[in-house]
């Protein structure tokens, strides 16, 4: 701590008007609607085909053999159709940005995968409330984390830098895989990243051909011909060190091309770890940081996909009600599991918010 400078108060600030955030977030989450409960993909089954939104926005992959990928890109569909006025138009751009982070190990019930999508040339706005919630509230420069909001700076900040995420022109895409749902790279019909990455571990290689499929549908989805593609992720397995990036570069552009259906520019990928300094890199790779960690944290309740209401402690809370009602950008939010006769069922999820 700095001289003259006080630790922050607890308290909080409030969010969308509610009462701040203390001990334990003041506010109950009550699971509203599970979404193609039945829905069974198959690689080879045809998908339903969806009126596309009036505004067209999303580019929804075509019919084809896309299976689970497929059913993702129709529920973001669907979210564009449902909240259309607040859905992005990205294609006047330059650059596409996919800033990315993942929640969740072994021990876990599920991974959770989180993505931010906008564009570079709409970052101004952002840019100037981050570096005024830095001068104030993140002394020491100070790294916004799920993992590391028992610091009383970053507790104190999380609200402030929520809101300053609002000023983002994106959508926050968020894919929870349950552990029994295995693998979904088939060396079969995906021959040319298994002969690639054949000296990866192979939780690795899975980890890393979901990760790829997941960038190259929001790609797909938000490009227009032309676009350069700029991803950031945190340092996770997948990326360690910048071997395994030279590795995973070719994999990429390999599975991309057979997803992304126009004509793209320059496609580039960094790590928070090569941040030029002002933080722009970790503070947005932070976003999906935090909501990967928040919606782990809420799926593995006891009572999370009943109709019951939950408390949720002051790290999730916040970032939980802000998924849930006050981010400006569209949030969906879709878990993976596998039924008894091991047939993969997908379910958009949608939360409810009440102050209790």
């Amino acid at each position: 701590m700095t001289d003259g400078q006080q630790k922050p108060n607890r308290g909080g600030r409030k969010l969308g008007g509610l009462p701040p955030a203390v001990r334990v977030w003041p506010l109950r989450f009550r699971h509203v609607q599970r979404i193609d409960q039945n829905e069974t993909p198959q690689p080879s089954a045809p998908r339903a085909v969806i009126a596309p939104s009036p505004a067209g926005h999303w580019r929804p992959l075509k019919s084809g053999n896309f299976g689970w990928l497929g059913s993702i890109s129709d529920a973001v569909l669907r979210r564009e159709i449902s909240s259309v006025e607040h859905f992005p138009y990205l294609g006047g751009t330059q650059t596409l940005l996919v800033a990315s982070d993942y929640a969740g190990n072994e021990s876990s019930a599920y991974k959770v995968y989180a993505f931010l999508t906008t564009a570079v040339e709409s970052l101004g706005p952002w840019r100037e409330a981050i570096a005024q919630v830095r001068s104030s509230q993140l002394p020491e420069r100070r790294r916004m984390s799920f993992k590391q909001l028992g610091d009383a700076y970053r507790e104190e900040a999380l609200v402030s830098f929520l809101e300053a995420a609002n000023r983002i022109p994106g959508v926050l895409l968020l894919v929870a895989f349950s552990k029994d749902v295995g693998d979904l790279l088939d060396k079969d019909s995906d021959q040319f990243l298994f002969s690639m990455l054949s000296h990866w571990k192979p939780a690795v290689r899975e980890e890393l051909f979901r990760v790829l499929c997941l960038v190259s549908l929001l790609v797909a989805g938000l490009s227009r011909v032309g676009h350069d593609v700029l991803w950031l992720s945190d340092e996770d397995a997948i990326l360690a060190n910048n071997a395994r990036m030279q590795e995973m570069a070719p994999a990429f552009r390999k599975l991309a091309s057979g997803i992304i259906p126009h004509q793209m520019g320059h496609l580039r990928f960094t790590t928070a770890a090569h941040d030029s300094g002002d933080l722009n890199v970790e503070d947005l790779v932070a976003i999906p940081d935090l909501a990967a960690g928040a919606l782990l944290n809420f799926i593995q309740g006891k009572r999370a996909f009943t109709s019951d209401t939950r408390a949720l402690d002051e790290r999730s809370g916040p970032i939980m009600w802000w998924l849930a009602t006050g981010a400006r950008m569209p949030v969906c939010v879709l878990t993976f599991n596998r039924d008894k006769e091991r047939n993969l069922r997908i379910n958009t999820i949608k939360f409810g918010a009440e102050q209790r």
